[in-house]
């Protein structure tokens, strides 16, 4: 819905104040060629960045989009041109022995199994758990951790006040103090569908999955190893 209001602005400029079916655009055809020209350029655009398969057959099209390119017609007003078909999440988890591991909840994005969808209050950006989300897709090209995150976990081990106030829910064993070792492990996200033959299917296969009432998740592996608290 921003981004939506944010596109007014340079509408804006194009208001009238007499009756919009006045305008030339609407009387005339004389800016036809431009809307065959604008046309022609949205469909290149659409197959060349969205893989159409049949992208082949309109080869003269691709170079009517490499011509008027420079023009910019066309603007492509999409956050993500590509989504990824999986759904890792990080998880967060703090120990005394390294034995018996303790997991830290997020407000908005998924952590809690059992936890249903949260509604992100109007104008809102929570950028920690927004900023989380990318590193699950580094990982999966071979990225390691980006110091920021590092920085990110000394800080709860330190019981940073002002960091933890980012999160959601904390252990009740760490909610007055540090932990001594943290770490944070990959998940791979599901949502838990009722008669799921699929998930009862990849339960009976892989030991490593936990089923809630609103994800279920199974272990992905190791993201950033578990530091130790010095002090």
């Amino acid at each position: 819905l921003p981004y939506f209001f944010i596109s007014l602005v340079p509408l804006s400029a194009t208001f009238r104040d007499e009756n919009p079916f006045s305008w030339p655009i609407f009387t005339n055809y004389s800016t036809l060629p431009l809307k065959l020209t604008q046309l022609i350029y949205q469909h290149t655009y659409v197959q060349r960045y969205f893989l159409i398969p049949w992208n082949h057959l309109v080869e003269w099209c691709e170079y009517g989009h490499d011509l008027i390119s420079p023009i910019r017609l066309c603007g492509r007003y999409v956050k993500f041109a590509h989504m990824t078909k999986r759904r890792w999440e990080i998880i967060i988890e703090g120990s005394d022995d390294e034995l018996n591991w303790h997991e830290y909840e997020f407000k908005y994005k998924p952590s809690n199994i059992n936890k249903y969808l949260p509604i992100v209050p109007f104008c809102h950006m929570p950028n920690l758990d927004w900023r989380l989300w990318f590193l699950p897709n580094d990982a999966a090209r071979g990225i390691p951790p980006p110091n920021w995150f590092l920085v990110f976990l000394e800080r709860i081990l330190d019981h940073n006040q002002a960091v933890l106030s980012l999160l959601g829910s904390l252990p009740e064993q760490f909610r007055n103090r540090p932990p001594k070792y943290i770490r944070s492990l990959l998940y791979d996200y599901r949502f838990t569908y009722k008669c799921d033959q699929d998930t009862k299917a990849l339960v009976e296969k892989t030991p490593h999955v936990h089923i809630g009432k609103t994800w279920y998740r199974n272990f992905v592996g190791i993201y950033a190893k578990a530091n130790k608290n010095e002090k």
